[in-house]
């Protein structure tokens, strides 16, 4: 429940995220934990991310506010980032029409601490199917489907031949990148630290990339087994057309074809190499 009101004044002049009901302060303070690396709690309604930036909320949203500001419907209360404008170079043409962020503020592309609310704001408008509504009244929401990509993270290394006969049930067809090389035997002093699994899939293709990662989301770095990095097994979807501005039905229907393909791939590694699953902005999943 929002214990506190938003002025529409403040609610113009900062961005601020919407969401559903049924989730608080602790839910985004949660989500702020796995994705900074630092939070410091100030009070009840409020915790800092950095010197100049914090967020505050849970608060309500008056019939004022939701008229002004287009808010959606569904949207039944509102979190706000505390962040000095900080913007940048101006939004060459050629990159308009791409991301909705940089198409509200084309005179100056948000940086710093600034853009790092933003992309803290969508991720968790992603995650909980919220909108983010910016300072000057633009309202983003994300797509969940756009983005079916999960990575396991694990202390275990698996090689790529035990890899593919795991995933061979899962990836019809699936092909290493190591049997592009000249010859797929390494040399005795070669140590590999690299290499990719891929497979067709209707609209595109999946990618299965491993490699060890010293900087990890603070979600898996918070794991005691991760402290001195951890093995990634990103599991991706590669759409044909990546630069799509709005999904079709029937490519819909191909992402969420792919994310269970994703998932069970996901399982299948996490049999062999225990560790955690995490999507593309870090925050832990239960595939189970």
């Amino acid at each position: 429940m929002a214990d506190l009101q938003l002025a529409l004044a403040a609610a113009r002049a900062h961005h601020i995220l919407v969401v559903p009901e049924g989730l608080s302060y602790a839910d985004i303070h949660a989500l702020a934990a796995s994705y900074f690396p630092d939070v410091y709690p100030q009070d009840e309604y409020t915790f800092a991310l950095a010197a100049d930036y914090s967020i505050s909320g849970a608060y309500g949203l008056a019939s004022e506010i939701r008229r002004e500001l287009d808010i959606p419907a569904w949207a039944h209360s509102a979190f706000v980032a505390h962040v000095p404008p900080d913007r940048g170079a101006a939004l060459p043409s050629e990159l308009a029409g791409i991301d909705p962020v940089w198409d509200a503020y084309p005179e100056g592309l948000p940086q710093g601490e600034e853009a790092r609310a933003l992309d803290f704001f969508r991720a968790a408008a992603r995650r909980l199917g919220g909108a983010l509504v910016l300072a000057g009244g633009s309202i983003v929401v994300p797509d969940p489907d756009e983005r079916p990509d999960l990575s396991v993270y694990s202390p275990i290394w698996l090689d790529p031949d035990t890899l593919d006969a795991r995933l061979a049930p899962i990836l019809a067809g699936a092909h290493s990148s190591l049997q592009d090389a000249d010859s797929y035997e390494l040399a005795e002093d070669v140590v590999l630290d690299a290499y990719s699994i891929y497979a067709p899939i209707a609209g595109g293709q999946i990618s299965i990339e491993v490699q060890a990662e010293e900087f990890l989301p603070p979600s898996i770095a918070a794991f005691d087994w991760a402290a001195g990095g951890a093995v990634a097994y990103a599991v991706r979807f590669i759409a044909e057309n990546e630069d799509l501005r709005q999904l079709s039905l029937a490519q819909r229907r191909e992402r969420s074809a792919a994310a269970r393909v994703i998932e069970a791939a996901c399982r299948a590694i996490v049999a062999l190499a225990p560790g955690v699953v995490a999507d593309d902005d870090g925050f832990l999943v239960d595939i189970q």
